[in-house]
């Protein structure tokens, strides 16, 4: 079977393809199909369900291009997942406001998984975040926090921190309680203060 989609423009085109076409390989190897561009007319050839799976993806993947969203190798491994589970479930984008900052500049999640992130925060009580390093955990979640304070959906924001000491005891470090953790705790304050401002985050931490 074969499928035909008309790109709009060669921008959409550089996108989906991306760097040395590694975006349309990666495509090729998890659908196992055959992509052939002509123009602006991306033939898609394989067996038939294989087919109809790359042209839900690759639709989905030039309507979140349209909207300015940023495609990575993890966004197009999250929209196969998705589409092969369920071809009728039409995916959301991936780009949601999370919350403003002080400037009223809205902060959006960036990834398929950080939307997902953010949307499991927001319907349970409890949720844990496992990933490595770099992926939006701590962000994404200190913004949801600041968010619902601002929205007095919280009246507080409780933040704490496993310490992983490094040879020495915590006791050893110089100061009181607060100057000794607060090394651990400086991730949690910088998304803090880019979202509220160093001025409302003191008087938050005062109170």
């Amino acid at each position: 079977m074969e499928a035909i989609i008309n790109l709009d423009n060669e921008m959409g085109v550089d996108y989906l393809f991306g760097n040395y076409d590694e975006n349309i390989v990666l495509l090729q190897k998890k659908c196992y199909v055959t992509f052939v561009l002509r123009g602006n007319k991306l033939k898609i050839t394989g067996d038939e369900d294989n087919v109809k799976v790359a042209k839900d993806v690759v639709e989905h993947i030039l309507k979140s291009l349209s909207k300015g969203e940023v495609l990575t190798k993890q966004n197009i491994e999250f929209i196969l997942e998705h589409v092969k589970e369920n071809r009728n479930v039409l995916l959301q984008s991936f780009k949601d406001e999370v919350c403003t900052d002080f400037k009223n500049r809205s902060i959006y999640t960036k990834t398929f998984t950080q939307k997902l992130y953010s949307d499991v925060i927001d319907e349970n009580i409890i949720t844990f975040g496992v990933g490595i390093a770099g992926t939006g955990k701590t962000y994404i979640a200190v913004a949801k926090a600041v968010n619902y304070l601002k929205e007095k959906i919280v009246d507080r924001i409780v933040i704490t921190r496993p310490v992983v000491e490094a040879g020495e005891s915590l006791g050893f470090l110089p100061g009181d309680l607060q100057t000794k953790i607060d090394p651990y705790l400086r991730p949690l304050y910088d998304v803090m203060e880019e979202i509220l401002g160093l001025e409302k985050l003191n008087k938050y931490l005062e109170r």
